[in-house]
């Protein structure tokens, strides 16, 4: 691509990761600033759209509880682990695997999830299979081997979990989602999610502006799209999946037209209890009503969906298969808010940007001297 192009799309926010997965080189240039960069997402639509509570619906632990108060169907939630300040969903102590294991003694044999309490991304997710051992002390079985329970909480990476800011102490311990077989048909290892982005507007309305279906592949518990997931287009009129992409870091996406591992095909597959996904999704986003521009995670299963979680700063990798989110109607809505820009920029401003930007860096590093 020519290096005048590439630095202008840089100076329009994109990063050479976007550039390539939205394939911004070969795009008219009067199309381009359609598309949704994650610094514009970062710099404009978060700060102005989502207010303080944001940081609510950031810890998963406080976000499931006032869910699950208002009737949103939620995974069963066992309490929050963590050595110091763990406790049960009923408030009693949660800190030690004795604890853990007499929260479950009745379930076992059973199946948990384990999930960083301010986490993103599927990082730092386990799940493991408990059960009784001879000696009648539970045991966890993991991907990779089997061990006490004790020694599984001890080896959780507490205080040091990558993208989680450090205020969010601990782990969500929740029973693992038994998926509905049309969707664990895509891989039944990991819990396949639907993403809702939502969008209420001045007045209050709720507009859902787009889903998608994640897929984790073989071997991988995380279905997020990051962790090396595919990703697949929903109709959110139908429930019905179309354009899928998968997605190698550093690589173009490559379009798929059915599960790499399974061989189950995307294209006309419809999801099940499509219409409760989009009424949960929406009671969600009016419940949050400070965030209104948020993508909410659903999984399905036999007896119907249920709130995974919310993002107030969910990814812009959406567009990959829904396509560039300013639609003329969006950019409109916006337009009363907001100032978007709605060109790409030229050589000449493109450099003073860059002017301006090294300014302001040069101003910090004085002041912070």
């Amino acid at each position: 691509m020519d290096r005048t192009r590439r630095f202008r799309l840089r100076m329009a926010g994109f990063s050479d990761e976007e550039i390539l997965s939205f394939g911004l080189e070969d795009c008219p240039d009067d199309r381009v600033m359609d598309y949704i960069s994650h610094e514009l997402a970062v710099r404009v639509l978060r700060p102005r759209l989502n207010g303080l509570q944001r940081y609510v619906l950031a810890d998963k632990w406080a976000t499931q509880a006032f869910l699950a108060s208002i009737g949103v169907p939620v995974p069963k939630l066992y309490g929050l682990y963590h050595p110091r300040t763990g406790m049960t969903a009923g408030g009693d102590p949660l800190t030690t695997a004795e604890e853990l294991g007499e929260l479950i003694r009745d379930e076992l044999p059973c199946r948990l999830f384990f999930k960083p309490r301010g986490g993103r991304q599927g990082i730092e997710v386990r799940t493991l299979a408990v059960a009784r051992a001879a000696d009648g002390m539970p045991r966890a079985t993991t991907p990779g081997g089997t061990q006490t329970l004790a020694a599984f909480l001890d080896a959780l990476p507490m205080g040091d979990v990558a993208g989680q800011d450090q205020s969010y102490e601990g782990f969500l311990v929740q029973r693992f989602i038994d998926q509905h077989p049309a969707v664990a048909a895509f891989n039944p290892g990991s819990v396949n999610t639907v993403r809702v982005v939502t969008f209420r507007g001045p007045e209050g309305e709720v507009a859902v502006h787009g889903a998608s279906f994640r897929t984790g592949r073989a071997g991988s518990v995380a279905d997020n799209w990051s962790q090396g997931g595919v990703i697949a287009d929903v109709d959110p009129a139908t429930g019905a999946l179309a354009k899928a992409v998968a997605w190698h870091k550093d690589e173009a996406p490559q379009r798929v037209t059915a599960d790499p591992d399974s061989g189950v095909a995307f294209d006309g597959y419809v999801l099940p209890d499509w219409e409760r996904v989009l009424a949960i999704s929406r009671t969600a986003a009016l419940a949050f009503s400070g965030v209104r521009w948020a993508g909410w995670d659903v999984a399905l299963t036999p007896s119907g969906p249920v709130m995974v979680e919310g993002n107030s700063d969910c990814s812009v990798a959406q567009q990959l298969v829904n396509g560039a989110y300013l639609t003329p109607r969006r950019r409109a809505e916006l337009a009363r808010e907001l100032a978007l820009p709605d060109r790409m920029p030229g050589l000449p401003r493109a450099l003073a940007r860059v002017v301006k930007r090294e300014f302001r860096r040069g101003r910090r590093w004085v002041l912070r001297g």
